[in-house]
């Protein structure tokens, strides 16, 4: 579905459209390791606290 939509962007020359599809994936890959670094550093200092206790 992406793929033939930014085919379709490109063959029109809509640009602003590529741009921006592009941008879509990028944020949404970078929130999506923020979020799994994030829940990775809970887990760790889950992990820490129980072994101080």
């Amino acid at each position: 579905m992406l793929l033939r939509r930014l085919t379709q962007y490109v063959q029109e020359q809509n640009w602003g459209a590529v741009a921006l599809d592009f941008i879509n994936v990028v944020v949404g890959v970078f929130v999506g390791l923020q979020v799994s670094n994030w829940k990775e550093a809970r887990a760790f200092d889950n992990k820490e606290m129980a072994l101080m206790l």
